[in-house]
């Protein structure tokens, strides 16, 4: 019955561990995800000082960009 607790315990414990490295990891993920929506959200916002054709051309290469990716 020792045994069988301290397998337990231990994978408790390994479970735990990976479920936190999986976690970190999606954090990780979700904070580049939101960097980079709002660096081509300030590319798009600031493509307005152009002229007319660059702006149009810069926000259509932004939005074929977030289509792609």
């Amino acid at each position: 019955e020792y045994m069988t607790m301290m397998i337990g315990v231990v994978y408790a414990i390994v479970l735990g561990l990976a479920i936190a490295g999986v976690w970190e990891g999606r954090s990780a993920a979700q904070e580049s995800v939101r960097l980079e929506a709002q660096a081509l959200h300030e590319v798009q916002s600031r493509s307005s000082v152009y002229p007319v054709e660059v702006r149009d051309r810069i926000r259509a290469d932004v939005d074929a960009y977030v289509a792609h990716v």
